[in-house]
């Protein structure tokens, strides 16, 4: 059977993505296929299924997981990772959400997509789910020791990613409301896995779960590129169709019914001590809201959250932000459509439980107030200029733009509704403009989907600082009862399967089973991005003219000059808070209400080193804009005045400010520890290593909970640091500075108009440079924080990127996290995450884990890795690791994307030229490179270790001679 077995549904052009939608169905077993098709050589690919879960066992999850171990045409253990490794993929992955799996990728070869396709199918339809596979990346029991005398312990890589993921009180929360508002539905499980109801999951309700859930009848095939659909069709029907016959079960996931009474539920979560409990309870509001996969309640929620939470003008939240009640905004405030059914969430953190009923009161009056006097119609206007302008971005430096629109059409398909629709929103935008000029639409808007809503949940959950212990002990029961139940041959069969286990992770698979891509498949050098450089009204300014899609994006790149320490380390504080102030007379909500009209705008600071001196660096500050095109003349005359009119004398807003970004920074300490391990580990080995701590990691933490605390004992420290920003303005107004202009031509000619009528340039000053300092003396260090898993890092000093050594630690990085790093800390250690790599801006060489079970045994890993190198000479390895670098070094950009990162890396003397220089070092790296790295870097250093931990490790970081400190 040939591919005239899919029968087109439908075809529709989309005039604002620049695709066509083309839909099939396969007639023999009902499975869909969606195609965009447009002229992007990004190919991508993605499979998706129902996965609704019954329970919390986290089976989807763990199917996942399993399924990506070997298959019936790849019997080999590790398939998923060992592509990776031999492709040129852009995107390589596989998610559950909270109804439904898929498994995508994106690639710009040919012959890669062929390979990775033939993989994917035979994962999903074929897979072997071995029973050793299940023990590894779900759970196992293990005895504790070689006698079978101390117990059994839990063991697996899902069951620890999920105990890393659920220490985090955001991700908490989240669940519970979840299962809050849908208290009947499939949406109150934990789909990922509960850590302490994963161990119920058997292996053969895991098979069960496949065979009924992975069925072609399930599945959608969603396509994008330029790649002709009819071909994968044939590749479709050859590789997995032509095996299965149709079904008539059609899985979806249910509704929840309404509820006609609010509801309110009180949980909690673990703090250490009880010093840590005081104003840190979470207090959080759900509302159920229509289906996912309707397009125009997709848009009236985004349409709702944008005048309702855009930004700090916005009125609710502005109240959020600002009520005594509580400290920030929760994380969680906006839409969520991660089920079959929208929901909207807003609430406060850092509150107390006795504040929860004149939170609900107040807002709910804020609620009331808006749907009778509505809001003004310019910023209803803004809303659906920000709708738009997320329509028409072509983005996708960090995930493939074909992926992301797979992503929004997906809910349409799993919901078996139209999924074209959810894409094609533009007759919808133009008719919500029309009936946003009816001053009572959005009165009743608010009412429908807030005011009169009854489906309302409140969430309180308060720190307890017995919880944690409780679940351990809970656990340790969980584990005692077991431990007992067991006979002695049922201890033997534990014993034998570790064993078995041990064995077939260090079993080394022949990978020739696997298809490949080799260094001869690699591409030249994807031609130069280049700009016209002008003058225009004394501005030296930089236009790429690129396909945007009708946005256009400017930037003011000033030169940093030399700053004084203090100035240094608050030079993030003023990036983050410099559009958060009032402009000129107007008050901060006067000027973010003004400027959400235009589009975006945001500051940084973009430091790198020196290709060829760790010592000094490029340094400049950057503020930016992006919006659609008709705004350019706007979005130019706002860039220029965010630095010169921002008013500084606004100190309930900088005290708001601070204490949300304390909170923020607290609560995302879990999902980030191995970069925080990582920034702390460099501090004492280069200046960017020092300067990244400083800025990103955590003594950047601990800046910000000092400057907290103190303003709340010292309101006259609010005066001195508005003082340090004033100096920082006063040292960035006179600095030169060029103007980056990315859009179409008709943008670039509206940006230079707007330029030529613009006040003047005129920097008066070509001060010194920036001038980092020197680093302080490496100090192993341990953080403690509220996490019930380790993140581990050990970072040795290397060189710059221009160093002769450069390129063979990039392949370095590479060889050892895929030979050994790997398998040594997921697999056998089971952490969700580790390896090597090099980064040249701190000149260091890096090891790192991520949600790791363990500490002493990764950090002795580290230092193996080293032996096992010694002892190996792979080629197949070699170049598997060259393809690595390669596949990151070309790694594809957003038009506009593109185009920024050529302006900067021409600035950082990263020149096309340095560039393919460093590729073709990178493509010419031998094993011999490597060997002389490894000695000059990794063995005449004892290295730099740091680790983000929990007060439970406090022995063992004291065993191992670091120096302590609390997050």
């Amino acid at each position: 059977m040939n591919h005239s077995s899919f029968t087109q549904q439908g075809s529709r052009r989309i005039e604002s993505l620049n695709l066509e939608f083309q839909s099939y169905r396969h007639s023999r077993t009902g499975a869909r296929h969606l195609h965009l098709a447009c002229d992007d050589d990004n190919n991508a690919f993605m499979v998706a299924f129902p996965t609704i879960p019954e329970d919390s066992t986290g089976v989807a999850h763990i199917l996942e997981h399993t399924t990506l171990c070997g298959s019936e045409r790849y019997p080999v253990r590790d398939p998923f990772f060992m592509m990776l490794r031999r492709s040129l993929n852009t995107f390589m992955n596989a998610f559950t959400s909270s109804d439904s799996t898929a498994y995508p990728f994106a690639t710009r070869n040919r012959k890669d997509f062929d390979n990775l396709l033939a993989v994917y199918l035979d994962a999903v339809f074929f897979p072997k789910l071995d029973p050793l596979d299940f023990a590894q990346e779900g759970y196992r029991v293990e005895l504790a020791d070689d006698n079978a005398s101390e117990g059994v312990v839990y063991k697996g890589v899902v069951f620890n990613e999920m105990k890393g993921a659920m220490s985090s009180p955001v991700s908490q929360l989240w669940h519970h409301l979840q299962a809050a508002l849908f208290p009947n539905a499939a949406y109150r499980f934990n789909s990922g896995g509960d850590p302490a109801t994963i161990p119920q999951l058997t292996h053969q309700r895991l098979k069960a779960f496949h065979a009924r859930h992975y069925h072609p009848s399930q599945a959608v095939f969603l396509t994008y590129g330029n790649y002709s659909p009819q071909d994968h069709q044939a590749q479709f029907e050859a590789l997995a169709l032509a095996r299965f016959e149709a079904s008539t079960q059609i899985i979806v996931s249910g509704l929840q019914p309404r509820v006609n009474t609010p509801r309110a539920a009180t949980v909690t979560y673990a703090v250490e001590q009880a010093a840590d409990a005081i104003d840190a309870t979470h207090i959080v509001w759900g509302w159920l809201l229509d289906e996912t996969g309707q397009p125009r309640t997709m848009l009236e929620a985004q349409l709702l959250t944008g005048v309702l939470l855009e930004h700090s003008a916005s009125p609710l939240r502005h109240y959020l932000e600002t009520t005594q009640y509580a400290k920030a905004p929760s994380e969680l405030c906006g839409v969520d459509d991660s089920a079959r059914q929208l929901a909207f969430y807003c609430g406060v953190e850092g509150s107390d439980p006795r504040h929860a009923i004149p939170l609900e009161e107040e807002i709910l009056a804020l609620l009331a107030q808006i749907g009778r006097d509505g809001v003004p119609p310019a910023v209803l206007h803004a809303a659906l200029d920000k709708i738009e302008m997320a329509q028409r971005d072509i983005s996708g430096d960090h995930y493939p733009y074909g992926l992301q629109l797979m992503s929004r059409a997906l809910p349409g398909a799993m919901y078996r509704s139209d999924p074209v629709a959810l894409l094609d929103i533009d007759s919808l935008l133009a008719e919500l403009r029309q009936e946003i000029l009816d001053p009572a639409y959005f009165k009743r808007l608010v009412a429908e989907m807030l005011v009169d809503n009854q489906h309302r949940v409140r969430v309180v959950m308060t720190p307890d600082s017995s919880k944690r212990k409780q679940d351990q002990d809970d656990e340790r029961a969980r584990l005692k009862a077991l431990f007992n139940s067991l006979s002695d041959a049922d201890k033997a069969d534990l014993a034998r399967q570790a064993e078995a286990l041990s064995s077939r992770q260090a079993r080394r698979d022949d990978p020739d089973i696997l298809p490949k891509i080799t260094l001869a498949d690699v591409p030249a050098s994807a031609a130069p991005i280049t700009g016209q450089v002008e003058t225009i009204n004394g501005r030296r300014v930089h236009a790429y003219r690129r396909g945007t899609n009708g946005l256009v994006h400017a930037q003011i790149a000033f030169d940093l000059p030399a700053l004084t320490a203090e100035e240094l380390a608050l030079l993030p504080l003023f990036s983050a808070y410099l559009l958060e102030f009032g402009a000129g007379r107007e008050t901060y909500l006067e000027t973010q209400t003004r400027r959400s009209q235009f589009g975006h705008f945001a500051a940084s600071s973009v430091v790198r080193s020196q290709v060829s001196d760790l010592a000094q660096h490029h340094a400049q500050f950057v503020v930016s804009a992006k919006g659609l095109r008709r705004h350019t003349s706007a979005l130019l005359a706002t860039v220029d005045e965010i630095i010169a009119a921002a008013r500084f004398d606004e100190a309930d807003r900088l005290m708001d400010l601070l204490t949300q970004t304390r909170a923020d920074l607290e609560l995302g300490i879990s999902e980030r520890g191995h970069q925080l391990a990582m920034h702390s580990a460099a501090r004492g080995l280069s200046k960017s290593g020092w300067l990244s701590d400083e800025w990103d990691g955590p003594s950047n933490i601990r800046q910000v909970q000092r400057l907290e605390a103190l303003a709340g004992t010292d309101p006259a420290s609010l005066q001195r640091l508005f003082a340090t920003f004033d100096k920082l303005r006063q040292r960035l107004v006179p600095a030169q500075r060029q103007v980056l202009l990315v859009g179409e031509e008709e943008s670039l000619a509206l940006a230079r108009d707007a330029l030529q009528v613009s006040a003047p340039s005129t920097p008066t000053t070509n001060a010194p440079g920036l001038v980092i300092p020197d680093p302080p003396p490496a100090r192993a260090t341990a953080w403690l924080a509220n996490a019930d898993v380790n993140f581990c890092a050990k970072a040795y000093p290397a060189v710059p990127e221009g160093h002769a050594d450069a390129a063979a630690l990039a392949v370095l990085g590479r060889y050892l996290s895929d030979g050994f790093l790997h398998p040594a800390i997921r697999e056998k250690g089971g952490a969700y995450g580790g390896g090597a790599s090099f980064d040249s801006d701190s000149g260091c060489f890096f090891f790192y884990s991520y949600r790791d079970p363990r500490l002493t045994e990764t950090l002795a890993d580290f230092d193996r890795a080293r032996d096992w190198f010694a002892s190996t000479n792979d080629a197949l390895r070699l170049e598997e690791s060259i393809l690595g670098v390669i596949r990151a070094l070309d790694k594809p950009r957003s038009p506009a994307g593109a185009a920024i990162d050529a302006f900067y890396s021409q600035q950082q003397g990263r020149t096309p030229e340095f560039r393919a220089r460093f590729r073709g070092q990178v493509l010419g790296i031998t094993y011999q490179d490597l060997t002389r790295v490894v000695s000059r870097y990794l063995s005449g250093h004892g290295g730099s270790v740091s680790v983000v931990t929990h007060p439970g490790e406090r022995a063992t970081i004291d065993a191992l001679g670091m120096h302590a400190e609390t997050l």
